[in-house]
């Protein structure tokens, strides 16, 4: 008898329907609650209560393929705002109408396939707050990406779709 359940196996990954490559450990699926939070004067600066307001999701992963459509392709997600790496692109453009999906699949025959077997983020952007260095040397390129997943509405508000 297992001690434990224990998930464990990869995943393939496309961005706009085009192969991200090879990941060094898999993907980070990260949510955080936004919440305003209610002070009352009879306790100090306790807090009483929260209010839900939301959130957000990202998902990290570090590339080791330089020469997959992190990299090559028209529509990479390292540069959503040009047509081509190195080029600005056009300001002002909002990242919601630029966004692009991300399907996480399980590979077969691993536990991961029994617990999530997919994970479709329909609008996934580069965050904001990335800050990446792209090694140009003779070692392996590791590239750590972090997506931003935007809410959208299909039944309801969700962030990501698992089956």
């Amino acid at each position: 008898m297992a001690l434990a359940t224990v998930i464990a196996g990869g995943y393939t990954a496309t961005y706009n329907a085009v192969s991200m490559g090879q990941q060094e450990d898999g993907f980070r699926l990260r949510m955080s609650a936004a919440k305003e939070e209610i002070r009352s004067n009879t306790y100090g600066d306790s807090v009483i209560d929260s209010v839900y307001r939301g959130g957000n999701v990202f998902l990290t992963s570090v590339f080791i393929e330089r020469d997959s459509v992190l990299f090559k392709s028209a529509a990479s997600p390292l540069n959503p705002y040009g047509t081509a790496m190195g080029n600005m692109g056009l300001v002002g453009r909002l990242d919601f109408n630029l966004a692009q999906s991300i399907v996480m699949t399980a590979i077969p025959s691993l536990s991961a396939a029994a617990s999530i077997g997919t994970l479709t983020a329909t609008n996934a952007i580069i965050d904001q707050n990335l800050s990446t260095e792209i090694a140009m040397a003779n070692r392996a390129s590791f590239l750590p990406l972090t997506f931003r997943l935007y809410p959208y509405y299909s039944s309801e508000v969700k962030w990501f779709a698992v089956t």
